[in-house]
């Protein structure tokens, strides 16, 4: 597994009062095959304020996205469309994301 990039995203949460804030949060992304690693770099509390894991997978291709965990998809949207811009991975004119992600685990093969 290598290191591809450090990509901030701004993370949607609620908090008391069911009131919509969001918190930057610093991810580091790693490519094992074709599969990409997200590493939230935040504390402890603010990941559990998230509720997002230590880290979690997805992989790209043929423009569909899987994703290791259900509840990720607005996050790795986030993620893929930075990846595009910086150009570490390929795009179309059709957003990756626009009806076509599939939550599974590695056992499941591309739709």
């Amino acid at each position: 597994m290598h290191k591809v990039v450090n990509t901030s995203i701004d993370v949607k949460y609620r908090h008391a009062g069911n009131v919509i804030a969001y918190l930057t949060v610093e991810f580091e992304i790693y490519r094992s095959s074709t599969r990409l690693f997200a590493v939230p770099r935040i504390c402890v509390e603010d990941r559990r304020l998230l509720n997002l894991p230590v880290q979690f997978s997805f992989r790209v291709q043929e423009e569909v996205v899987m994703v290791s965990e259900p509840g990720l998809q607005e996050i790795v949207k986030q993620l893929v469309e930075n990846l595009k811009t910086l150009e570490l991975i390929e795009g179309t004119e059709k957003d990756y994301l626009d009806n076509n992600v599939v939550y599974g685990t590695e056992e499941l093969s591309f739709v």
